[in-house]
């Protein structure tokens, strides 16, 4: 088993509607109640393979790997780290295929949830979309 948190896409899209081994999930990232689920580990690994954006795996295993976060630490966005992710993700030159990927690299190595990457990158204007 594995539990995952809900993070939706913010002012585009808050609630998941799926199924678990028969069981109906429906996970709303507005409230903090029905933002995390307990799912099997290969849901798990669907939901953050198919909305990489939209999923976090906060314990279990992923990747033959164990994961345990913090759910939700809120990093302090100043204008220099928003620069400095901007400017990192521009020199990636972003295309529609490459995007996402560049995105989840910045997150690894800033430690932000996807979500907060891509709102820095769009309020930039600077973010391609598939």
């Amino acid at each position: 088993m594995a539990v995952v948190k809900y993070l939706g896409i913010p002012n585009i899209k808050s609630i998941y509607r799926g199924i678990d081994n028969e069981v109906e999930l429906e996970l709303d990232a507005k409230d903090p109640e029905k933002q995390i689920a307990e799912v099997s580990t290969e849901k798990a690994k669907q939901l953050v393979s198919d909305f990489p954006e939209e999923f976090e795996v906060l314990k279990g295993s992923y990747q033959n790997k164990m994961v345990s976060t913090v759910p939700n630490q809120k990093k302090q966005w100043s204008g220099d780290l928003k620069k400095e992710v901007v400017k990192r993700y521009q020199e990636a030159k972003p295309t529609k295929e490459t995007s996402n990927n560049i995105v989840k690299q910045l997150s690894g190595e800033y430690g932000v949830n996807l979500a907060s990457i891509r709102m820095v990158l769009m309020a930039a204007k600077v973010y391609v979309k598939k």
